[in-house]
């Protein structure tokens, strides 16, 4: 049954996705026969009939001849494989596959069905008093616009009300605007009826007030709202002639000293000495042993000891007691028996002891920090011990680990050994959105070099091929490096997921689908994803044709896989070899950002000078009356912070944020666990997003639960509704993943251009990369906001990162570079720098760099570029201040 398709496959050198331009070939068929030309090619369909269509107004069709049974739409794309019989005929297709950007992955996001209550579009058609909102009809005299008159092009966010519950005839009862600026400009175009400020605001002359005449180069202020007016994205509402020179803020937050706390603590003062022998030594299990701890005032005052404690609880280390030479008793004038009762003054030429219990318990390191509290200073102690296990020593654990079988390096040689190219027979993809959605760029392939591959598999010196990997990370090898490494990533996650093939397996027939039981499958080995594409090879005959499924559901211990109709009509239980495969998508999308990072300037990816700039906004202390309105009202004052429970130092990174004087050089909040750092990421973006009416932000995170917190939190401020946030999602991902709280904002559907324009995008850091096959530009949005950033890679974190302005846009990294990096397969691209994040790596720059000196009093950082949080919210209030001092004042990275 397959000698036509083998026949015709035969004659197709490339495959579907990478096919992109025209291929022609002359078959002779038999002895005399006339020729026969066929090529394969992408093209459009142009019309559709009831059963049948034509491609490029060239190419007849029938709905038979589409693979997978799908009805063409019309303008839909597709691949055709045509065939013309004689040199004068017509072209006849023989086969038609609708494209659809499934390649790509997550390039639509995830189908809601829930109506909103706001939505965000395009002013349409419109009269002056009535008009169209995509399908929400609006009349200007019922519903509320406040001071804003909507005209055609204007990006609005609307509130919609359905008559009678129709939800298919919405009607507008309020029209905002989406986005508003009030800025200083200069009048770069005057038509006389129209013009144009700075190039990209657009004009018509009844918005001029105080009979002013604009002329070119006039300085202007005015005020726009986000509008699609030809070449132009704002329109001006309000324009009157300006003489106000643009004068800088430079005011600086005040911030607490630094210091070297450690060296300063465990430092003798004032003239108290304690004594340093405080290691137990090495000791088994089991065993007990005291340790004495002297205190002596060698000075010529008195010091008056509060008390002496641990800092953390611990089950084999106790204070027995404190006690007293018998030659100082009579010196002591008040003394109070335990560790922390009472208050003892040593006298000048007095000593204490201070004796430590050890009940040897729990093999390993045992490290414990005693404190000495006097009244003006504190001296601490570490108090060490190396407990050993006999039992445990009986253990040969010195052999080093050895990762498990190499049946996936064997199964991936034999692959990239293999000389032909098998051929495929395409299954059917998944749609989960209503209709197929196409898009003006697709991202290029990014193909893996044979050579290399070839490299790798017979272990030759890599260097040797790639000397960019030795080479220190630079402005001008810096895509060079990054596709280098990226390569070399991908490279291990095919060998990693080979490792999972099958051999020879059943499947069944399950509804409309045939289920594939996979090993593993719940704990995550193979990851399986809807969308997700797994070939079968008939190990009769490997050389055959092989069939390529796509995973539509996944269950417990099955995937749902669907093939070509034929495949299932004949499948009646016979054994198959099958191949698991990986998303490409991602990869894809960090090395299209790694290519486009050069716009972003050098001075922003390897930062050497920072030149002020003028605040954006300034928060202030709002004065509210309180009480009733009279005329012996009191007055009071408040805080411009939307979280009243924000401390200092998150306070003030969310005003250095919002005045973002430091653009467009990255911000780093970085801090350890539990300090709120993505409760100051969530005040900043709030606060961008009320005062900064013309801001458009994009929120990303490594994960899906951190970007679902982070939708969450916003939600939960109250201050941002439906037609503010959208929740970006990839197509695989199911809605029963979704929190209830967030579906609202995952309403979009497949209108990505729509979900674009928004005020406040959340997504992952891969998904944002969705939004290049719109062919949107660096300048989109204002501000981008990567939380979590130490576990992105810097690719990852550079895909939103290319959609800000590399001279005005606000790029802001929050994480914290000391726990788990980004998590990486391929041992070269670990060892060559792919680890690193971009916030690590930032943050070790002379510009970032501590500096106690210059900076004391802003934590020993730049203000302008950086902020360290210090207040831990997780831990019992009893240590938060040994994490304060300790481990948060010790440097954080010495």
């Amino acid at each position: 049954m397959f000698s036509g398709i083998r026949k015709l496959w035969d004659y197709i050198s490339e495959q579907e996705d990478q096919t992109d331009t025209s291929n022609e070939s002359q078959l002779v068929v038999g002895n005399g026969a006339e020729a026969c030309s066929r090529r394969e090619y992408e093209g459009k369909i142009t019309h559709i009939f009831s059963s049948h269509g034509l491609i490029d107004n060239e190419v007849y069709f029938s709905f038979d001849d589409v693979l997978g049974g799908v009805k063409p739409n019309l303008n839909d794309v597709v691949t055709v494989v045509a065939a013309q019989h004689h040199s004068e005929g017509g072209w006849h297709a023989e086969q038609v596959s609708v494209v659809e950007n499934w390649e790509d992955q997550d390039y639509e996001v995830a189908e809601v069905t829930q109506a909103p209550s706001e939505i965000v579009g395009h002013v349409g058609d419109f009269n002056g008093k009535t008009g169209y909102i995509g399908n929400v009809y609006f009349d200007l005299s019922e519903c509320k616009c406040e001071d804003f008159k909507p005209a055609k092009g204007d990006l609005v966010k609307v509130c919609v009300v359905y008559p009678d519950g129709d939800t298919f005839s919405p009607v507008a009862s309020e029209i905002q605007a989406l986005r508003v600026k009030e800025a200083d400009g200069v009048i770069s175009g005057e038509k006389g009826d129209h013009g144009y400020i700075d190039g990209e605001v657009f004009y018509l002359s009844d918005v001029i007030v105080n009979d002013y005449i604009p002329r070119k180069w006039d300085p202007v202020h005015y005020k726009a709202v986000e509008s699609l007016q030809g070449r132009s994205s704002w329109r001006a509402v309000f324009i009157e002639p300006s003489e106000k020179p643009q004068k800088a803020n430079w005011n600086l937050l005040q911030g607490p000293l630094q210091q070297s706390f450690t060296k300063e603590l465990l430092s003798d003062k004032e003239g108290v000495c304690v004594s340093k022998e405080t290691d137990f030594g090495t000791m088994a299990v089991g065993r007990k042993l005291t340790l004495s701890v002297i205190v002596e005032n060698k000075g010529t005052t008195e010091q008056t000891m509060c008390r002496c404690h641990m800092t953390a609880s611990s089950s084999q280390i106790k204070i027995q007691n404190i006690s007293v030479f018998k030659a100082n008793r009579e010196l002591v004038k008040t003394f109070g028996s335990g560790s922390n009762i009472g208050d003892l003054t040593l006298c000048p030429n007095m000593s204490v002891i201070v004796k430590l219990d050890i009940d040897a318990r729990y093999q390993g390191q045992e490290k414990q920090l005693l404190i000495f509290t006097f009244e003006k200073f504190k001296i601490g102690r570490y108090i060490t011990a190396n407990i050993t296990d006999p039992v445990m020593s009986l253990i040969d654990h010195n052999q080093p680990y050895t990762q498990g079988g190499r049946q996936g390096y064997n199964r991936y040689r034999e692959n990239v050994d293999r000389s032909a190219t098998p051929w495929m027979i395409p299954g059917e993809r998944p749609n989960r959105n209503k209709k197929t959605v196409q898009f003006p760029h697709r991202l290029p392939h990014y193909n893996v070099p044979e050579d290399l591959r070839q490299i790798i598999l017979t272990e030759e010196e890599l260097l040797y091929y790639a000397p960019v990997l030795a080479e220190e990370l630079t402005y001008k090898n810096y895509r060079d490096k990054f596709k280098m490494l990226l390569h070399l990533e991908e490279i291990q996650m095919d060998i990693d997921i080979r490792e999972f093939d099958l051999h020879r397996v059943c499947l069944r027939h399950f509804s409309e689908y045939l289920a594939l039981p996979v090993p593993g499958l719940a704990e995550g080995r193979p990851s399986v994803l809807i969308g997700d594409k797994v070939i079968l090879i008939d190990p009769s005959d490997p050389d055959g044709p092989c069939f390529e499924g796509y995973v539509h559901e996944i269950l417990k211990d099955e995937v749902l896989l669907k093939f070509n109709p034929d495949f299932h009509r004949t499948y009646t239980g016979k054994d198959y070899n099958v191949q698991f495969t990986f998303n490409r998508g991602p990869l894809r999308k960090c090395h299209r950002a790694s290519e486009s990072a050069n716009g972003l300037g050098e001075n922003i990816l390897f930062p050497t000078t920072l030149v002020p700039k003028p605040a954006r906004c300034i928060l202030k202390q709002n004065v509210k009356p309180t009480g009733k309105f009279n005329t012996g009202q009191e007055v009071t004052s408040r805080s411009p912070f939307f979280n009243k429970h924000l401390n200092a130092r998150q306070r003030s990174a969310v005003t250095r944020i919002v005045q973002g004087q430091g653009r467009p050089l990255p911000y780093i909040l970085f801090g350890p666990p539990g300090t709120g750092k993505t409760v100051t990421v969530v005040e900043a973006i709030l606060q961008i997003f009320t005062k900064l009416s013309y801001s458009r932000i994009i929120a990303c995170t490594p994960s899906n639960s951190a970007a679902d917190l982070l939708t969450q939190r916003l939600h939960e401020s109250g201050l941002v509704k439906t037609g503010d946030l959208v929740r970006l999602n990839a197509q695989q991902r199911s809605e029963q993943d979704l929190p209830d709280s967030i579906r609202p904002y995952c309403s979009v559907g497949d209108d990505l251009d729509l979900a674009s324009r928004y005020r406040i995008l959340v997504s992952t850091c891969v998904t944002a990369g969705t939004l290049y096959t719109l062919g949107i530009k660096s300048g989109h949005f204002t501000h981008v906001f990567i939380d979590e950033a130490g576990q992105a890679t810097e690719p990852e974190a550079l895909i939103s990162s290319c959609l800000v302005s590399h001279t005005d846009g606000q790029i802001t990294l929050a994480g914290d570079p000391q726990q788990l990096g980004p998590v990486l397969m391929s041992k070269f691209s670990k060892m060559y720098g792919l680890e690193l994040s971009l916030l690590e790596r930032l943050i070790h720059t002379p510009l970032y760099e501590r500096d106690e000196q210059k900076f004391a009093d802003h934590g020993a950082y730049d203000p302008l570029l950086v902020t360290k949080l210090l207040d831990n919210y997780r831990s019992h209030t009893s240590i938060n201040p040994l994490l304060h001092e300790h481990f948060v004042k010790n440097g954080y990275f010495h």
